[in-house]
């Protein structure tokens, strides 16, 4: 079943990257920063296979973020101070390394605390838009 979203701008069909990854054992996949690309922007059909298309036009109703904690705000504190002390060591580059950000109210803290901070051209891996 595909959704295909008549609102969303043709340039987001660019992010995508449709891997078909082998059965395991699999060798490690060849990525090395968010950028890069190994698969293709669509998804490859087969005629055997029944295919549903859903089109929609409505925007999609995002959550709202998870709120800060006391907990959360500490490990944000915490995180960007580690990077700013490593990146001033010469441990870390100014624009840190590809990071990754989960979900939840911690991982949801510590990317505003990175905003905030001051760190520029950062770039994530997020399961998350």
């Amino acid at each position: 079943m595909i959704e295909l979203k008549s609102w969303q701008p043709e340039e987001l069909g660019d992010i995508h990257d449709i891997h078909i990854s082998q059965n395991p054992p699999r060798p490690p996949t060849p990525l090395n920063d968010p950028g890069d690309r190994i698969g293709t922007n669509y998804v490859p059909l087969s005629e055997d296979k029944d295919v549903y298309v859903v089109r929609t036009s409505g925007p999609d109703r995002p959550r709202t973020l998870a709120q800060t904690t006391s907990d959360s705000a500490k490990i944000e504190e915490y995180t960007v101070n580690l990077f700013i002390d490593k990146v001033e060591r010469g441990r870390l580059p100014e624009n840190l390394l590809s990071l990754q950000s989960g979900v939840g109210n911690v991982a949801n803290s510590v990317t505003i605390g990175l905003k905030k901070s001051g760190f520029r051209d950062l770039s994530f891996y997020t399961e998350v838009i």
